[in-house]
C-alpha cells in the first residue's frame, strides 16, 4: 500500500477540469491527449466534471475534440442540461479570464518601446505576495510572474537585459536577431536562444526550466553577443558552456558555472505542467512531505505554521489545489489525515493530530 497520501477537493477537480476544457480550446499536443485520457480515467468525479465544463464552456469544437478522446462518454447528440452548478460557472470564468489576461499587454506607467527607433528603455515590474500577473515587455516578449517577485529591464539598441531581483518568472522571449535577451539571477546570466524559460531564485540556488528552444547559462561577467547567439542555435561556443534544452530542467548555484558541475534533468509534460501550474492559481504535489508543502504554500501568504510533533512533517501528499487557500488546506487535512488545527495569533497555525 502506498504511503503517498492524496488529498483532492471537488473543488480543486472541478479548476483543473476547467483548465483541461482550456487547454483542448487551444489545441491539444499528443502527451496531452494521454494526460488528460489518464486523468479522466482516474475516477468518475474527474469524467463528469470535465464533460460540465466543456457544456460551460460552449465551444464547438471543445466537444468535438473530447468526442474524439472519449466515443462512449462525450457525444455531441446528447442533450445539455441547461442548469450548471455555480461553482463550475465561476471556476471556469475564472480559468477564462486567466488565460485571457496572460496574453494581454500589461496597461502601466511605463512608455511603449519604439521598436524602429530602438531607445534605451528601463522599466520595474513586481508582484505582491499571493499574486501572480503577466507583463507584455517593450520588445513584445511576455513576462509571468509569481508571486513576491520583482523584474528589472534594461534595454537598449544593442541589447535587453533583465534582472530578476527576487521570486519567479516565466518568459516567452520575442526574436531579435540583433539584441541577445539576456536575465541575470544571483550571480548567473541567462541567455534565450529563441525561447521560453521558467527561472526560480531562491536563497542558495537557481532552479532553471527551459519549455522551449535553449539558453546559454554563463556568469554575469561574461558578455554575450548576437553573433554568439546565432552560433549557439548551431552548437555550443566551447566546452565551458552550459546549455539547456527544452524539457530539461537544473538547480544552479550562484558561485560558478560550468556543464561539468551541472547536472540537468529531462522532464516529462506532465512535470512541467506541475512547475507552471502556479500561472493559473493552483499548486500541484506529487509525493512531497508535507513540511515542504507548508514551505511552499507560505510563499503565497503570510501565515506560518506550527507543526506539534515533527513525524507530521514526513507525511508526503499529492494533491491539487488553489495557492494561498489556508481554509481549504485546513479542512483537507482535517477530513483526510486527522490533523488538527490550533490558530495561536492572527498569522500562526499550529497543526497537531486528533488522535493524540
Amino acid at each position: 500500500m502506498s504511503n503517498v497520501h492524496s488529498f483532492q477537493s471537488k473543488d480543486a477537480i472541478r479548476e483543473e477540469a476547467c483548465l483541461w476544457i482550456s487547454r483542448i480550446d487551444r489545441g491539444l499536443s499528443i502527451e496531452e491527449k494521454a494526460e488528460i485520457r489518464k486523468w479522466a480515467s482516474t475516477s468518475s468525479a474527474h469524467a463528469l466534471e470535465l464533460k460540465l465544463a466543456a457544456e460551460f464552456w460552449d465551444e464547438t469544437s471543445v466537444l468535438q475534440e473530447l468526442s474524439s478522446l472519449f466515443p462512449l462518454q462525450f457525444t455531441e447528440s446528447e442533450p445539455k442540461d441547461n442548469y450548471l452548478p455555480p461553482a463550475l460557472a465561476i471556476a471556469c470564468s475564472v480559468v477564462l479570464i486567466a488565460f485571457v489576461f496572460t496574453f494581454l499587454p500589461f496597461k502601466g506607467s511605463e512608455k511603449q518601446f519604439d521598436e524602429d527607433k530602438k531607445v534605451s528603455s528601463h522599466y520595474v515590474y513586481a508582484t505582491s505576495m499571493g499574486e501572480n500577473r503577466s507583463f507584455r515587455l517593450p520588445d513584445g516578449s511576455a513576462a509571468h510572474l509569481n508571486t513576491d517577485s520583482e523584474l528589472s529591464i534594461d534595454y537598449k539598441p544593442d541589447s535587453r537585459s533583465l534582472q530578476l531581483l527576487r521570486g519567479e518568472v516565466h518568459f516567452d522571449v520575442a526574436h531579435d536577431a540583433k539584441r541577445p535577451f539576456s536575465v541575470e539571477a544571483g550571480a548567473l546570466s541567462v541567455t534565450a536562444i529563441g525561447t521560453a524559460f521558467n527561472i526560480e531564485l531562491g536563497a542558495e540556488d537557481i532552479e532553471l526550466l527551459v519549455t522551449d528552444g535553449r539558453v546559454l547559462v554563463t556568469e554575469q561577467n561574461i558578455e554575450i553577443t548576437s553573433t554568439d547567439v546565432e552560433s549557439l542555435k548551431a552548437q555550443p561556443i566551447n566546452n565551458d558552456n552550459l546549455i539547456i534544452s527544452s524539457g530539461e530542467k537544473a538547480n544552479l548555484t550562484a558561485s560558478r558555472v560550468k556543464s561539468a558541475d551541472v547536472e540537468t534533468e529531462k522532464v516529462t509534460l506532465a512535470e512541467v505542467q506541475k512547475e507552471l501550474a502556479w500561472q493559473q492559481g493552483m499548486l500541484v504535489f506529487q509525493g512531497e512531505q508535507l513540511s515542504v508543502v507548508l514551505e511552499e504554500v507560505r510563499r503565497y501568504n503570510d501565515i506560518n505554521f506550527d507543526l506539534a510533533d515533527k513525524t507530521l512533517g514526513q507525511i508526503q501528499v499529492a494533491g491539487y489545489f488553489k495557492a494561498g487557500d489556508i481554509e481549504g488546506l485546513i479542512n483537507t487535512l482535517e477530513s483526510n489525515f486527522d490533523i488538527q488545527h490550533e490558530r495561536t495569533e492572527p498569522k500562526r497555525i499550529k497543526l497537531s493530530s486528533a488522535n493524540l
